[in-house]
């Protein structure tokens, strides 16, 4: 029998979490190079292309704010993710 854990915070994603490729909007539009969001606080960080990196060595990200929305997508007909 195959378990799903459910996390403990749904609302929270972020990259390697474990719950699969996702795509994530900000009022409405895609936000692309996502490392962190949450969709109760309104918050998303990204990663804005070309790439840069700050003196410490860290990629340089930006925040945006609005309503968050993410949608899991699906690979070869299996859903990652909630449904």
């Amino acid at each position: 029998m195959i378990s799903i854990i459910e996390p403990i915070n749904p609302h929270i994603h972020y990259v390697g979490d474990g719950r699969g490729r996702r795509d994530v909007f900000v009022n409405g539009h895609q936000i692309n190079h996502v490392v962190y969001a949450n969709e109760r606080k309104g918050i998303v960080e990204f990663a804005p292309h070309p790439l840069r990196a700050k003196r410490n060595g860290d990629v340089y990200t930006r925040k945006l704010r609005g309503v968050v929305t993410v949608e899991f997508r699906q690979c070869n007909g299996v859903h990652h993710g909630h449904s």
